[in-house]
């Protein structure tokens, strides 16, 4: 039994919310606003691609280009939990999943934001 409850205690732990997203909603990364959009970027150093919810294609654009200059402006982190962190200036800013079909469908339910063209 108290077996049981350790490993409960260790999952709950490592899932606990970071505070850069709550179930109220996220911001845009580069401004700090709402966002209005949902768009896949890929991160180099990982060759993956995330969903970012942004305020508009100019800081979509600002991500990716920082992405591909390797500045480190904006970096993504994974976590021990497995999820991943977009960064700016080292604070964390927005949890971001993995961009496949599936999770761009859960962001557009979750968050009602259209997802860029």
């Amino acid at each position: 039994m108290l077996f049981v409850l350790i490993i409960l205690l260790l999952l709950f732990l490592m899932n606990i919310n970071t505070g850069v997203v709550d179930s109220f909603g996220i911001l845009c990364p580069v401004t700090n606003k709402e966002p209005n959009i949902l768009s896949c970027i890929y991160y180099p150093p990982l060759n993956m691609g995330f969903i970012v919810a942004s305020y508009d294609r100019d800081c979509v654009k600002a991500i990716q280009e920082s992405f591909q200059k390797s500045d480190k402006r904006y970096i993504i982190e994974g976590k021990y939990n497995g999820t991943y962190i977009l960064k700016k200036d080292e604070k964390e800013k927005q949890v971001v999943e993995v961009c496949t079909s599936e999770n761009m469908k859960m962001m557009v339910k979750e968050h009602e934001l259209p997802i860029m063209n």
